[in-house]
């Protein structure tokens, strides 16, 4: 889980405290807010210790680490896509080698990986952004198929259009430029799903072991399974529309 910044550490301390003495009735609650910058790979070890040290064991490791970009695909400079890999691939392939290695020293675990629905397709002024999506789908694929039989289950989750900040600070073309301040069109927009109904549906979706799961509002799954299965088709149309 990749924290920003103080103040939302500062929300989820609150929310500890607050919601604490009622489910406390009823379950154990002992949380542990642990902010951790994703692309420093050093500090992943130490995390994990200290996650392993505060609850004893771990169960289930949740990535969600993630920037978007906005930009032509012949006018985006190299050292934004390496950027934009560190953190949508790299930081997250690093974090779950070192828990997957623990997971075959305890006896297994649960790998849950937001990917996107971008993962699956191409995806119009976002070229890069896509392509890390799909480089998780291969590596956490390939990870399944290696841990059958070794208790390690692998669920990757594939939002579609979801009500989040992604866009406040998107990468741009240019190195060291973000979205940040410059709104960008349909980034907020009632087609898209809430975070809350994200959250929970991948929750059920990492209750239930699935393997792949696809969440979003009409028409977007129709979408991407005729550009999965009926591709001649899709393309067509997708040539009438236009960018």
């Amino acid at each position: 889980m990749l924290l920003p910044d103080a103040e939302l550490i500062s929300e989820l301390r609150v929310a500890f405290r607050t919601v604490g003495p009622t489910i406390s009735q009823h379950y154990v609650l002992i949380g542990l807010v642990l902010p951790l910058d994703m692309v420093d790979l050093k500090s992943h070890e130490p995390a994990l210790k200290k996650i392993l040290d505060h609850f004893g064991r771990l169960d289930v490791l949740i990535s969600n680490a993630g920037r978007y970009i906005k930009g032509d695909w012949h006018e985006i400079d190299l050292a934004v896509d390496k950027e934009l890999f560190e953190v949508n691939v790299f930081s997250v392939v690093n974090m779950n080698r070192l828990v997957v290695k623990h997971f075959l020293q305890v006896g297994g675990g649960q790998i849950a990986v937001v990917s996107s629905i971008a993962g699956k397709v191409g995806v119009v002024l976002s070229g890069p952004y896509a392509a890390s999506k799909h480089a998780l789908q291969g590596y956490f694929n390939s990870l399944r198929m290696e841990t059958y039989g070794k208790n390690i289950h692998v669920t990757l989750i594939c939002p579609g259009p979801v009500q989040t900040p992604i866009f406040h600070a998107a990468f741009t073309h240019q190195p060291g430029e973000t979205t940040a301040g410059k709104p960008l069109q349909g980034e907020i927009s009632e087609n898209r799903m809430t975070s809350e109904r994200c959250a929970f549906l991948s929750l059920v979706a990492i209750a239930n072991r699935l393997t792949e799961t696809w969440l979003s509002k009409l028409p977007i799954i129709p979408m991407i399974y005729a550009a999965l299965y009926l591709p001649v088709v899709s393309e067509f149309f997708s040539r009438l529309g236009g960018p």
